[in-house]
């Protein structure tokens, strides 16, 4: 709709003319704006028109004349006069023009959202334009935003169901949802075709997301991976410590005659950086014992410890001169893709499949282990260092559903009163 007039009246300077006021201050526009043509010229037909709103800012105090074009045919020509002249001549043509001026590709948009994605994990980041990069614009290309229906969010949840996991898909949906929250924000859309209002059925969430190794997997693989990484990795299956927290591991920390690690950083990146969990939130420090197998591993392994300089991430604290416990086979600070190079030889080596067979797994048997033993997930929670036992109910809590006769006989240890 078209702003009201508040019957007043002022002079125009650019005119010398009194016109009308709209509630907001904004100057009426002229009532009706002419095309003209069609004219021929060169062997081809072409029109002008009167440009709507820009007479107040000519100093004649006339419209701009644009050109509308040129085309082939006289017919044509006419044909596109009259549907300039409707256009321009509509009450609600400077809400529509608004609307267009905001109106985006998906592609347009979607590149635009990549651009702005740069604080947050360097990971979470990477897969964030990726996904978009590859997953969103190739489907969606062509497409006008606000024109994507819910029924074609399904349709893209479907396509990607037809070859990625159900957990890959869940969680690609997650950075897809945020692209539409800030198309709203930024006034692209004003509908979310996303969302369980609309109805949007995403994969089912696998019942278990951890896949532990079984005993003899391990036992495999500590009897195969290269004797300067077996310490490190009998220490991650015996304790459950993240791999970050095994990489930086030093000497300093380590008490060969208690038995115990304290941890207290992590190596992301090849720095040192304060401990983090599984939602990149901070956690506190933490003492690990260690299994009678894994001192007596250390013990060997002592000789070959490595002193060096080690940054801080962010610089937050200063560099420090260490003895690292494990490093690469080229003298480096040990972290994820490097150490991945090594696991990945030794996966060849085993014939397995490097795809779901990443050392995490070594932590998720270690828990599993615990659960099956009759670990309560208080527990578990302390041993693997979650910041809230939630976390481990959401990785481990459909663990704990097998029956346990330990518990059997547990409740009917403490209710016997009740059968005499």
């Amino acid at each position: 709709m078209s702003l009201p007039s508040l019957g007043i009246t002022i002079l125009d300077k650019s005119t010398g003319k009194r016109r009308d006021v709209l509630s907001k201050g904004r100057l009426v526009p002229k009532k009706n704006y002419n095309t003209f043509g069609p004219y021929k010229r060169n062997g081809k037909w072409f029109f002008k028109y009167e440009e709507p709103g820009s007479e107040a800012a000519t100093q004649n105090g006339k419209p701009r004349l644009l050109s509308g074009g040129t085309f082939s045919t006289k017919k044509i020509c006419e044909s596109q006069i009259k549907a300039k002249d409707r256009e321009i001549n509509d009450p609600d043509y400077f809400t529509k023009q608004q609307k267009e001026r905001k109106r985006a590709k998906a592609e347009d948009y979607g590149n635009r959202w990549i651009e702005l994605q740069s604080s947050g994990k360097p990971n979470t980041v990477k897969n964030a334009k990726n996904i978009i990069r590859n997953y969103f614009i190739p489907h969606f290309e062509g497409r006008w935003m606000d024109e994507i229906t819910p029924s074609d969010v399904q349709e893209f949840v479907n396509w990607m169901t037809s070859f990625r996991s159900p957990g890959t898909v869940r969680m690609f949906m997650g950075y897809v949802a945020a692209l539409f929250y800030q198309a709203k924000r930024d006034r692209v859309i004003t509908d979310l075709p996303i969302g369980r209002k609309n109805n949007i059925k995403l994969p089912p969430k696998p019942k278990s997301k951890n896949h532990p190794f079984e005993d003899e997997e391990v036992d495999l693989i500590l009897k195969t991976v290269d004797p300067r990484f077996r310490p490190m990795v009998l220490i991650m299956a015996t304790t459950g410590i993240r791999c970050g927290e095994a990489f930086a591991l030093t000497w300093d920390r380590i008490d060969l005659d208690k038995g115990t690690a304290y941890i207290d950083r992590q190596v992301q990146y090849g720095k040192f950086c304060r401990l983090k969990g599984e939602k990149g939130e901070t956690l506190r420090p933490f003492t690990i014992r260690l299994h009678p197998a894994a001192v007596e591993a250390l013990k060997k392994h002592r000789e070959n410890s490595v002193t060096m300089t080690v940054e801080w991430e962010g610089g937050i604290e200063p560099e420090e001169t260490v003895e690292m416990v494990t490093v690469s086979a080229t003298g480096l600070v040990l972290y994820g893709q490097l150490f991945l190079s090594h696991w990945n030889k030794l996966l060849d080596s085993l014939s397995w499949p490097r795809k779901g067979n990443g050392p995490h797994r070594l932590r998720h048997y270690f828990a599993v282990k615990m659960i099956e033993d009759g670990a309560s997930p208080g527990e578990v929670k302390v041993a693997l260092n979650h910041s809230d036992v939630m976390i481990t109910m959401t990785e481990y809590g459909d663990r704990w559903e097998r029956p346990d006769e330990r518990l059997w006989s547990r409740t009917d240890r403490l209710f016997a009163r009740f059968a005499a």
